[in-house]
């Protein structure tokens, strides 16, 4: 149980702050009640703006655990979040690569990071170098797929599949990731199986493939 818990929320959508200055109330009476030391702010900026001029500061802020629902949109090479990007040598694709790699850069050592993406970013020429730098840092401890493409989060128009990712910023070896999958968030069907990390990330594979086998056949590979 912590001493203390500090939360620094990032949002701009204007249609959420109340609803966030809420949730913080929430966890500050929570932890009040379990003598928990208890601060929380919320940073109404940009956040990719925002962890960049942390990043070029002298006394820049980094952070123990971060949770992150990245927005799923490509970057435009002439917009001005890319140019921002280059100034850090992150120039990306897509909005969550870029979101994610830049929560790696202020997460202190064997800080954890658990983040929603799209599945996209595990394989093919287009995220690449995000998983080189990504994987040269991080260490995956658990994924969790959702099958469905049409059911988890159709309302946001995200029609592929999901994942969620907990990974720790450490240089120890990690032998195991835990593979889970259900259908849908709604769905309390879960699968679990525990996978030799060899066999989610190839060993001397040069294009870095994260591979998600979430049935029966992970406990067979493991195996070998």
């Amino acid at each position: 149980k912590p001493k203390k818990i500090s939360i620094t929320a990032y949002e701009i959508d204007k249609s959420l702050f109340s609803y966030l200055e809420e949730s913080l109330k929430q966890c500050k009476t929570l932890c009040e009640k379990n003598k928990v030391k208890f601060t929380g702010k919320i940073i109404k900026k940009d956040f990719i703006v925002d962890i960049v001029e942390n990043l070029k500061s002298s006394d820049k802020k980094q952070f123990s655990h971060i949770i992150i629902n990245p927005p799923y949109k490509k970057i435009n090479i002439f917009s001005e979040v890319y140019r921002i990007l280059k100034k850090v040598n992150l120039p990306s694709a897509n909005l969550y690569t870029a979101f994610i790699a830049l929560s790696e850069k202020v997460l202190k050592e064997n800080g954890e990071i658990v983040f929603i993406s799209p599945r996209s970013f595990c394989n093919g020429p287009y995220f690449q170098s995000f998983r080189k730098k990504f994987l040269e840092s991080m260490s995956l401890k658990r994924i969790h797929i959702f099958d469905s493409r049409s059911s988890s989060f159709s309302d946001d128009g995200v029609l592929q599949e999901n994942v969620i990712v907990h990974a720790i910023k450490t240089k120890k070896l990690v032998k195991d990731v835990l593979i889970s999958s259900n259908s849908n968030p709604d769905d309390d069907d879960i699968v679990i199986n525990q996978v030799k990390k060899n066999a989610v990330v190839y060993p001397n594979d040069s294009q870095y493939f994260i591979h998600i086998v979430p049935d029966e056949i992970s406990v067979q590979v493991s195996d070998k």
